[in-house]
């Protein structure tokens, strides 16, 4: 393969964490849980530097969780800074999608690819005076590419370098303190 992109729509994201009485709506640190739903491209096989075929991918899932900071303290409307918008997040997130088809191979291809990603991202969370928190971001890290195709003889896996880039929208429920529900787009390579 030559470059693998990774499209996944984050759905029902969960923030959640504990406050003090004196901290605002937000406590400035959170945990975050999320559900995926991985995209890969239709990727190129290379054998000895020559193309042998093209591999496609089912729909996947992904599962994650993350570790942030918020400088404010999750403050809403005001926020006085740029610094105060920021979130900083620690993620890990695992996610894999079989291989649906391999334009060299007439008969479906047994096979799938996991990755296991591990990033350092920065959100800017657009403020507002609704519930409704739209956000943008970009992630840096680290990510484990395991291929298991025995029929293609594509087996193993690869460490490489990863980013994204992060799109979305957070929803703050009255009824549930110290919880985000969120939608999002994560563009990954």
């Amino acid at each position: 393969m030559k470059k693998l992109f990774l499209a996944t729509c984050a759905l029902g994201t969960i923030t959640s964490a504990a406050a003090s009485a004196d901290e605002s709506r937000w406590p400035k640190w959170y945990l975050g849980l999320h559900g995926s739903l991985p995209y890969v491209a239709d990727n190129d096989l290379e054998r000895g530097g020559v193309n042998v075929g093209e591999a496609s991918f089912d729909s996947g899932w992904g599962a994650g969780a993350s570790l942030g900071y918020m400088p404010s303290g999750g403050s809403s409307g005001g926020m006085g800074s740029v610094f105060d918008a920021l979130r900083l997040e620690f993620e890990y997130r695992h996610a894999e999608n079989d291989i649906d088809s391999v334009s060299t191979i007439p008969v479906l291809t047994a096979g799938d690819l996991k990755l296991n990603s591990y990033m350092g991202n920065i959100f800017y969370v657009i403020a507002n005076d609704s519930k409704f928190k739209p956000y943008v971001g970009f992630g840096l890290g680290y990510a484990n590419l395991d291929m298991n195709a025995p029929a293609l003889g594509a087996t193993g896996d690869d460490n490489v370098f990863a980013y994204q880039g992060l799109l979305g929208v957070y929803y703050e429920p009255d009824l549930i303190p110290y919880t985000q529900w969120g939608v999002g787009y994560r563009d990954w390579e």
